[in-house]
């Protein structure tokens, strides 16, 4: 059974480097980190990419201190990814798709009924009370909860149209109240080829990561000619980093566009944001809330082919990204990069094995 990992993000990553290197963790599938706000527990999505677990995805608890991993021990049978902290911690939200959904088959049908199976669930963060929220059918992506822990925001991928080769077709925020009901767009009807991470900057705006849109005031359908859509990358840096309000309408604009290729946004409780961006080189960037900037050019000993996500600890002090490199398997494999803000220090984090993680039992509602 396999499933197709890199289709679910599918928002273009940014090149920062050719070398290889003979990386233990080479073969890992590192998706999302999530930070608690007490800085010190991580939430970790990772899917496994040897045997005999091969394409195996879980979530782990990782204690920064005591350097111990767990791995939840969640209803099996099912894919789980995109785990998520509340930003007030109470909370842990993820989606799950079902394994047998999948089959034997790669092919595009199957794709698409395995990724329309796909759901949310949550459970407080000590484990207890998991539970699958009574959501419409359809695929989901990377869910996040609102800092008063009443609302859901998420991604929704619309189904495929007839005759069409792409799986997931274009993607909705869509938010619903926490218990799963009333769901409805968080703003007008915006949508995105290829989306990414997204995180509540408040009870009512969120920050997101996605490439031009597909629907908006601009473009009224998905049929705009590549012309325009390079002329929008133009205009706006190729930004893909975009604020949104809830219940906004009109057209909608990247941010940054003064930051080329500025990507993989995340925001710190004092409300900095942290991106990257070609100056020229990769590199992190802080953004203050008075608009200052800070800027730290991707290392050496760092050799990264492409970065894929960013996340800010809640103070800002440290920011960790995952990172592709070409390992010498033959396989990009993935790794995580630290950057301590206060001493622009880079260094590679050597995250432990999920194989060495403590079994964390959950309770079910």
């Amino acid at each position: 059974m396999k499933i197709r990992l890199d289709s679910v993000l599918v928002f273009s990553c940014l090149a920062v480097g050719q070398a290889a290197a003979a990386d233990p963790a080479a073969g890992r599938q590192f998706e999302r980190i999530s930070i608690h706000p007490n800085g010190q527990e991580w939430l970790v999505s990772e899917c496994a990419r040897t045997a005999p677990d091969k394409d195996d995805c879980f979530i782990l608890h990782y204690d920064v201190a005591s350097g111990v991993l767990g791995r939840y021990q969640l209803p099996g049978g099912y894919y789980y990814r995109h785990a998520a902290y509340a930003p007030s911690g109470h909370y842990i939200v993820m989606t799950r798709m079902p394994q047998t959904a999948m089959g034997a088959t790669l092919d595009e049908d199957a794709l698409a009924q395995a990724y329309e199976a796909i759901e949310i669930a949550v459970m407080e963060a000590d484990g207890s009370d998991f539970h699958v929220l009574p959501l419409a059918r359809g695929y989901k992506l990377t869910p996040v909860i609102s800092p008063d822990n009443s609302k859901l925001a998420f991604w929704r991928g619309a189904p495929r149209p007839q005759g069409s080769k792409t799986v997931v077709h274009q993607h909705e925020l869509r938010e619903a109240n926490l218990n799963g009901r009333e769901e409805h767009p968080f703003a007008g009807e915006y949508g995105f080829f290829g989306v990414g991470q997204t995180q509540y900057l408040d009870g009512g705006t969120l920050l997101f990561n996605a490439s031009y849109p597909s629907k908006d005031a601009e473009f009224s359908t998905a049929s705009e000619s590549f012309e325009s859509r390079q002329a929008y990358e133009k205009r706006y840096g190729t930004s893909q980093v975009y604020r949104i309000a809830r219940g906004q309408r009109g057209a909608i604009h990247p941010q940054l566009a003064a930051l080329p290729r500025a990507s993989h946004a995340t925001a710190d409780a004092k409300g900095n944001w942290f991106l990257t961006a070609e100056l020229p080189g990769i590199s992190a960037v802080r953004r203050a809330p008075d608009g200052g900037t800070a800027q730290w050019p991707w290392p050496a000993n760092l050799p990264a082919t492409a970065t894929l996500s960013a996340t800010a600890a809640p103070d800002g002090s440290k920011i960790f990204f995952i990172y592709m490199f070409a390992s010498e398997l033959g396989m990009n494999g993935r790794a995580i990069g630290q950057l301590d803000t206060t001493s622009g220090q880079w260094r590679a984090f050597d995250f432990p094995s999920w194989r060495d993680g403590i079994a964390l039992p959950i309770r079910l509602r």
